[in-house]
């Protein structure tokens, strides 16, 4: 992408499960992957709009562009709400899809929320 690399991060605690998600809003998912390619174990060397990436059991990373869409948001979401309920050894069954839908719904609007006031305040 052109220009300076930049980034924003805001960390979601979720101190019942001791989990912690990093929000990284970026114009370059792929450089600030690979800035913490120790934590994952490895490079990235494709491009994507979006990714989800695990540190250890119980700490997850969304990477997203300042003009990420709403599925693009969703859809990493879900990998970080997967990771976490795996995290607490808990399934997707229809006991738990409730726990599931709540926590996709609490985990997109904070990312929607953080992705739009770094947009609007900060220019990335």
């Amino acid at each position: 992408m052109k220009g300076k690399f930049k980034e924003e991060i805001n960390i979601i605690n979720f101190p019942v499960q001791q989990y912690e998600l990093h929000i990284i809003v970026t114009n370059n998912i792929r450089k600030s992957r690979n800035k913490r390619k120790k934590l994952f174990g490895g490079k990235l060397d494709g491009n994507a709009k979006g990714l989800f990436s695990k540190s250890n059991d119980f700490s997850g990373y969304i990477f997203i562009e300042p003009n990420a869409s709403v599925n693009t948001i969703s859809h990493e979401s879900f990998h970080a709400v997967d990771h976490l309920m795996s995290a607490i050894d808990t399934s997707l069954t229809k006991d738990t899809n409730e726990c599931y839908a709540y926590s996709l719904g609490y985990i997109v609007e904070k990312v929607y929320n953080f992705k739009n006031k770094i947009k609007n305040d900060k220019n990335i």
